[in-house]
């Protein structure tokens, strides 16, 4: 991570990037912005940017050039987020959320302020409720593994208020915390096509790491931000959770059943994480109808292409679950499965 904050503070980037914008982000960090020390900056004199332009970027890059715990944690967690955005598929996603939440973003004159990198920080600086959807976006697109909760009972809506929101928000902090991820926690809420979208963005665990400075090979620690999603359909009853480690997760659902739904316990039943599953027909009490087997007893034997082999391969068996109805199918219907 270190190494990637480098290249993206490259002498490409103190070159080329707005001065004026540079100032304003170092500002935020510095102990006092309006003194000339900048101490907290590791004494970086921001009284560079009143003299000219080509000293001031040359003041910048030796800082840059430095080590990252001159930077400040402050500095470097800003730094991140902005990289986070500043390529060619973040613009497209700070724009389509510029658009959505009303917002117009022109073009400047200037050909080099279009670059992603200066879009990105003009964005975070000028239009932060549009940056942290934007990042939101990028965090949800990022999340393909989910582990999934099943209610008690469907149909149940999500009531969301400044109430729920700040309730649920004061307890995802405090969750996160009691795990060392530090204090800070963001949520951002989102509706799409009847399911409702959560993004909690918190820090993680300190992170020691080697980076090499000047040709050394030094150690650094800073605290990385992560992302949490949970996505819940008020139809299936049912809660999607990912970036949330295992251990975590039924916390996080009850926190999300108590303070939304207005339902503690809704997703602590006996099978809320056992979503597929034979065994309710292995129990049934009456056999499958004649001409049909279950799905275990099939792919166990294998199909009539293997018969042969005493049970079919492994990948066949796996297609075989996968693509026929959970409960039963005729014994035609499964040897065409494979």
């Amino acid at each position: 991570m270190g190494m990637n904050l480098k290249k993206f503070v490259n002498p490409k980037f103190t070159r080329t990037i707005d001065l004026g914008l540079l100032r304003r982000l170092m500002e935020r960090h510095a102990a006092d912005p309006g003194s000339e020390s900048g101490a907290g900056l590791n004494g970086f004199d921001m009284a560079v940017f009143d003299g000219p332009p080509d000293g001031a970027r040359e003041a910048v890059q030796r800082f840059f050039m430095g080590p990252e715990e001159g930077y400040g944690e402050g500095l470097v967690s800003d730094l991140h987020r902005i990289a986070e955005l500043g390529h060619a598929n973040g613009l497209q996603i700070i724009l389509e959320q510029a658009r959505r939440l009303g917002f117009e973003i022109v073009p400047e004159r200037d050909e080099g302020c279009q670059d992603p990198k200066h879009v990105a920080l003009a964005v975070f600086l000028d239009h932060p409720r549009v940056f942290d959807a934007a990042s939101d976006m990028l965090a949800l697109a990022a999340r393909v593994s989910l582990a999934e909760f099943a209610g008690l009972e469907e149909g149940v809506e999500a009531e969301i208020d400044a109430v729920a929101r700040a309730a649920f928000e004061r307890a995802a902090a405090i969750l996160f915390e009691a795990d060392f991820q530090g204090r800070y926690c963001r949520v951002g809420w989102y509706e799409d096509g009847g399911e409702t979208n959560l993004v909690v963005a918190h820090g993680a665990a300190i992170t020691t790491t080697p980076v090499v400075d000047r040709g050394a090979e030094r150690v650094i620690s800073y605290r990385p931000a992560e992302h949490a999603v949970l996505s819940y359909s008020a139809d299936g009853g049912r809660l999607k959770i990912g970036g949330v480690p295992k251990a975590r997760r039924a916390d996080m659902a009850e926190l999300f059943a108590k303070t939304i739904l207005r339902r503690p316990g809704f997703f602590a039943g006996t099978d809320a994480q056992n979503l597929y599953t034979l065994e309710p027909i292995e129990r049934a009490a009456s056999p499958f109808p004649s001409g049909m087997i279950s799905i275990r007893e099939f792919c166990a034997s294998g199909s009539s292409r293997h018969r042969s082999t005493a049970s079919a391969s492994t990948r066949d068996r796996a297609r075989c679950a996968s693509s026929i109805p959970i409960w039963h199918a005729t014994a035609a219907t499964m040897r065409s499965c494979v």
